[in-house]
């Protein structure tokens, strides 16, 4: 899924630069020069805030977080990225890393876009290795209107309409989580959420010692 989503971002931005360069032409045959400046230096800006690399030195949290950044991007959510460096080799299962990771930022995309493009929408992202622990966290805007309830998240809690399909994030996250002895917390603050995952770095790298189950 993550590289379905890569490739269609390099097919959006591929058609977007067809619509710049006809635009540019048009501008240009027109002799409008101060208006070619004005629309190359709009074109920059977007490039470099949609490109900017993200350096993780791991390629799995680079890939995902990549996506996120590009998703908050085009729905015009603000997403700050503080990520320490992290070691190239990780003692968690990749695919364990990029649930934890996937849910939590889909769920802060979700409560941001629920807001509405006329409201402060913005998501913090921390990343690093603290105390001999990896550190995850997340600070999402959100609406203010409902307080949610810690027990209820960790559940079957959806605010989608297809419920039945929907609602297992959160739980997963729980789940992959308390497998590494490590720890989540999760708090409501009216206006903004916060998440804080703590993991263990002390664990075997064999990945195969323990199998997750996950909720499908």
């Amino acid at each position: 899924n993550n590289v379905k989503e890569i490739l269609q971002t390099i097919r959006a931005q591929r058609h977007e630069l067809n619509n710049y360069l006809s635009t540019l032409y048009g501008l240009i045959y027109l002799e409008n020069y101060n208006d070619v400046k004005e629309y190359i230096s709009k074109i920059n800006d977007r490039i470099t805030s949609m490109n900017s690399v993200i350096e993780t030195n791991n390629p799995i949290i680079t890939a995902i977080l990549s996506i996120q950044k590009n998703k908050a991007y085009s729905e015009g959510i603000e997403m700050e990225l503080d990520i320490d460096e992290l070691p190239e080799e990780l003692p968690f299962d990749p695919l364990d890393l990029s649930i934890i990771i996937g849910n939590l930022l889909n769920n802060a995309m979700d409560a941001c876009i629920a807001l509405g493009k006329n409201q402060v929408r913005k998501i913090q992202f921390y990343m690093g290795i603290e105390k001999e622990k990896l550190i995850i966290h997340i600070k999402n805007s959100k609406s203010n209107l409902k307080r949610l309830d810690v027990k209820e998240l960790l559940g079957r809690f959806t605010t989608k309409e297809d419920k039945e399909n929907h609602g297992f994030g959160l739980s997963n996250v729980d789940l992959i989580v308390s497998q590494y002895d490590g720890t989540l917390n999760l708090e409501d603050l009216g206006d903004e959420f916060k998440v804080d995952v703590t993991l263990p770095m002390n664990r075997d790298t064999n990945y195969n010692v323990k199998m997750t189950t996950y909720n499908i």
